[in-house]
Formats: structure tokens, C-alpha cells, sequence
């Protein structure tokens, strides 16, 4: 379940967020002055991300190295 909370109540129920996250793959985003400024997700997603990213970055530099005349 993705979810919204402001960093206080992310403080006051850190272990709360943490469990959902774990045991129910909640994604949840933190809001500072109805701000987003961060997001708390499974380590599982957070893997694939950074992969997805350093794979579509290795693309690039390819495609750059390939045309660099």
C-alpha cells in the first residue's frame, strides 16, 4: 500500500513504517511542510531500482562512446 505521512508522525512511528514496509511491502512517502521529500521502500525495490539505473546508465555511455565522432 503506498501511503503519505508527514516526518513527525515518520518519527513518532518509525517502527510502525518499518514493519509495514517489511512485512507488508508499504511504500511510504515523506512529507516536510506538505513536501515530499522522501520515500521509505523494501530494500528488494530499492535493489532493483539502483540496477535499473546503473543499467540504463551503462546504456548511455555506450550510445555516447558509440557516437562520439
Amino acid at each position: 500500500m503506498k501511503r503519505t505521512i508527514s516526518a513527525v508522525e515518520a518519527r513518532q512511528n518509525l517502527g510502525d513504517v518499518l514493519s509495514g514496509v517489511l512485512y507488508r511491502n508499504d511504500e511510504v512517502v515523506i512529507e516536510r511542510a506538505g513536501r515530499p521529500v522522501a520515500a521509505v521502500v523494501s530494500m528488494r525495490l530499492y535493489e532493483r531500482i539502483v540496477r535499473q539505473r546503473n543499467e540504463m546508465l551503462d546504456l548511455i555511455e555506450k550510445a555516447q562512446s558509440v557516437n562520439a565522432d
